[in-house]
């Protein structure tokens, strides 16, 4: 079976009405698939009522059912991706390039360059002193990084708004009961703003 996860990603772009990025996703994925072609139909059928919308020239409920279609027919197309996952031989395929979208610094190609070529990421530590120590940016790991997150946008809004408000507070407690998500929520807004 493929990576579920980087298959769920997809699903919930398209449950959050973010067709364009899904199929983005796609295409990466099934660069080398003959599904390859549906993705491209789709893109194009997409970008066409998306244009229509900007010019008027499509009413809101024909928008509206073409992209409901577009998003069935991508629900249906991962449907497939799974059940064709489950063959060892193409799933073992399907993961493979999963793993490649997901990793950074891949090369598959050739690189050729004049002058030096570096992959990899740069990280800077920037440090401030305190009677004469150095003191880091940061004085511990930062927090993990969910690949999922659904459903509490307006919260990570209403926590933005409120540290930003002209009161100036500086200060907000997430408060709440175990497991509701509280740290799941201050790690997104971490890394968002």
């Amino acid at each position: 079976m493929p990576n579920t996860k980087y298959l769920h990603t997809i699903r919930d772009l398209i449950g959050r009405g973010q067709i364009d990025r899904a199929m983005e996703q796609l295409r990466v994925l099934l660069e080398n698939s003959p599904h390859l072609d549906v993705i491209i139909q789709q893109q194009a059928r997409f970008q066409a009522i998306r244009q229509q919308i900007r010019l008027g020239t499509v009413s809101h409920q024909d928008a509206t059912l073409t992209k409901n279609q577009i998003s069935a027919a991508l629900l249906d197309l991962l449907q497939e991706i799974e059940e064709q996952g489950e063959n060892p031989a193409i799933g073992a395929e399907l993961n493979k390039a999963i793993s490649i979208i997901n990793s950074k610094n891949v090369n598959t190609g050739e690189v050729k360059a004049g002058r030096d070529v570096r992959f990899g990421d740069h990280i800077e530590t920037h440090y401030h002193q305190y009677a004469g120590r150095k003191i880091p940016h940061a004085l511990t790991p930062p927090p993990f990084r969910t690949e999922v997150f659904v459903g509490r946008e307006a919260d990570l809004q209403n926590i933005h708004d409120r540290l930003f408000s002209p009161d100036g507070n500086l200060l907000l407690l997430v408060n709440g009961e175990g497991g509701i998500g509280k740290t799941t929520l201050a790690a997104r807004y971490f890394f968002d703003y």
